[in-house]
């Protein structure tokens, strides 16, 4: 019964948001069109055949860890698209492999990946393998991670995790997709409403894409199955196919030859978001910038994993100010909004 109740009042608030925000959406829609247009122009003439969408918020072209991200994925033409409360929209740097975008802080991440992928498909560019979607809501803690976005895969879309609640879905924070599905992508994306709350985000973007589009294919899982239960037969595992299904796969990124214990393999398929389940001395690939947040992990192991990472010190120093200090205020308003999914 809570449940219900709270899902019928994060369903009124995002309503009252949507109302909210009524007065703006042909504005967006017209800067967004605008920016679609130059950019699938420039998809077209470079005629790239890998494309990141990097959807962010509130950033520079100069920001630290993008520069990081960007060196990480070597030559993929990156198109970061910027949701900002500033005015100034629309295309600001053309570079080798990088475009930045900024538009109107509307849809979230979700609506990133909405104009990202509408510029794609209206390049009417047919040579491209396969598209990621990556936002700024994580930490890349590997320089052996950026495999993610190079490494080829069989399935149809590769995700880095995968949830059963509060339906069955691939999570948007990192995704590869390949080309033949991005029109159906686009035509679901088409329709999505343009709010600011995270339940738009959430069950229409997020779960919906999976639910309308994804759950059709095959989809690759790279860490965490959320379906993986069964029991490991030997306390050594040499394989790299650890679980398939008709629908499912995880893909471990461990060398063939290298025999990895069953405590190794059990924190690999932990949940990114569920960092304290993890036993020490692990130090998983991606880690979430609101495990804190949410008490999904202590600061104690927040600052272990962050120290022995792979960042550079200014970038851990970034990292766990972000995580450990730049965190929302939670005055009875933000309090209200985590007790109904809204933070």
């Amino acid at each position: 019964m809570k449940k219900l109740i709270r899902n019928i009042i994060w369903y009124c608030y995002y309503v009252y948001d949507s109302f909210k925000c009524t007065p703006h959406k042909g504005k967006v829609k017209r800067i967004d069109n605008e920016i679609a247009e130059n950019v699938s122009k420039c998809i077209a003439r470079r005629k790239p055949k890998k494309i990141i969408i990097f959807a962010a918020y509130g950033k520079k072209p100069d920001d630290e860890y993008i520069s990081f991200f960007l060196q990480g994925v070597g030559h993929a033409l990156t198109i970061v698209i910027n949701n900002t409360e500033e005015n100034k929209c629309g295309v600001e740097y053309f570079g080798e492999s990088l475009i930045w975008v900024n538009r109107p802080n509307f849809g979230r991440d979700i609506a990133a990946y909405k104009l990202g992928i509408h510029s794609v498909v209206k390049s009417e560019l047919k040579s491209i393998e396969d598209l990621a979607l990556v936002n700024d809501s994580s930490f890349i803690l590997k320089e052996s991670f950026f495999n993610f976005f190079k490494d080829n895969f069989p399935e149809d879309v590769l995700a880095h995790s995968y949830s059963q609640t509060p339906f069955p879905h691939v999570r948007s924070y990192l995704l590869r997709i390949k080309q033949p599905l991005l029109d159906e992508l686009n035509s679901y994306l088409m329709n999505f409403p343009m709010t600011k709350s995270r339940y738009n985000a959430v069950i229409n973007g997020e779960i919906g894409i999976s639910k309308a589009v994804f759950m059709k294919y095959k989809i690759g899982l790279w860490a965490y199955s959320g379906i993986f239960n069964g029991e490991l037969k030997n306390n050594k595992i040499n394989s790299l196919d650890l679980f398939t299904s008709n629908d499912f796969s995880i893909i471990v990124n461990f060398k063939n030859d290298q025999s990895i214990s069953r405590a190794s393999i059990r924190n690999f398929l932990n949940d990114p978001y569920q960092l304290s389940r993890n036993s020490f001395p692990y130090i998983p690939d991606v880690i979430k910038r609101e495990v804190f947040e949410k008490r999904l992990a202590t600061k104690e192991m927040v600052y272990f994993v962050i120290e022995n990472s792979e960042l550079t010190m200014s970038l851990k120093r970034k990292a766990l100010t972000d995580i450990l200090i730049s965190k929302r205020h939670l005055g009875i308003k933000n309090i209200l909004k985590m007790r109904i999914g809204e933070i």
